[in-house]
């Protein structure tokens, strides 16, 4: 699962969690901005390993959120914590088996 936030194709990973087991079939509200045997944490922008709330700049346009599920055959302990977004998709190489996206937008009056 990765959150990739920004316009015009510029991004920003408030959260990129990866190793999540088949069997997890949701995170509790702010169980993500936490450590978790649910998921291993990769960088995002904060430089650390959990969920990085969005925080769009005030009176902007609506920035995009994109939250990104990929299905991998990778065993969930296979990659380490801490990998960074271009890592992480460079490990995935061979390994995708299925995605899907939600794209949301917010905007900070």
């Amino acid at each position: 699962m990765r959150d990739i936030a920004g316009q015009n194709g510029l991004g920003v990973v408030h959260w990129l969690a990866y190793g999540i087991p088949a069997s997890v079939q949701e995170l509790k509200e702010g169980e993500a901005s936490k450590s978790s045997d649910k998921f291993v944490g990769g960088v995002n922008i904060a430089k650390t390993l959990v969920y990085f709330g969005p925080c769009a700049p005030p009176n902007t346009t609506p920035h995009h959120y994109e939250f990104t599920l990929i299905a991998t055959d990778l065993d969930p302990k296979a990659l380490k914590a801490g990998l960074t977004l271009d890592e992480f998709m460079n490990a995935l190489k061979g390994h995708n088996k299925g995605a899907t996206e939600l794209v949301g937008l917010f905007t900070h009056p």
